[in-house]
């Protein structure tokens, strides 16, 4: 029984015999062996791997310091509840000390906040390198899984005859 596999441009052949597996080289036309060139394509997913996987930790790495960055730097989006807190307790401290200083026509509203421009341009700085390293993670995953089929696809599939 004869199955026939491709690996890259390289086909494969694989003699069973008594359920064991034989491999026989084959020469393609350019005179190179089967099993030199899958030595070669071996090489070839080994290193990608790894360098995906180098890519996956430092995406990781890069995502979880940016977001720290982004969680302290939103404070300045918003307006700090504190001071309006402070300033009301500095009008009713005023008001037990001398009730006649204050009527409630004197309390004013918080003045409007406006968002400092630095402030949104920096999180949209770090907001944009955080969805560049989610992306670049992404594509990691997407390689890693394509080179994983890569590697098993013909090298145990028969071909269909």
């Amino acid at each position: 029984m004869e199955y026939i596999g491709l690996s890259g441009a390289l086909a494969r052949l694989i003699v069973a015999q008594d359920n064991l597996i034989f491999d026989a080289p084959v020469i393609d036309a350019m005179g190179v062996d089967s099993k030199s060139a899958l030595d070669a394509e071996k090489g070839f997913w080994e290193e990608y791997t790894n360098d995906s996987t180098n890519l996956l930790i430092f995406a990781g790495l890069f995502s979880a310091i940016n977001t720290a960055f982004i969680v302290e730097s939103m404070k300045d989006l918003k307006r700090d509840q504190s001071e309006a807190t402070n300033d009301l307790l500095r009008i009713l401290i005023r008001n037990l000390h001398d009730p006649s200083a204050y009527s409630p026509k004197d309390i004013q509203a918080p003045a409007k906040f406006a968002t400092p421009k630095e402030a949104a341009q920096v999180n949209s700085l770090f907001f944009a390198s955080l969805l560049c390293a989610l992306l670049a993670a992404l594509g990691a995953v997407m390689g890693k899984q394509w080179l994983n089929y890569y590697e098993n696809d013909g090298l145990q599939k028969p071909l269909p005859e």
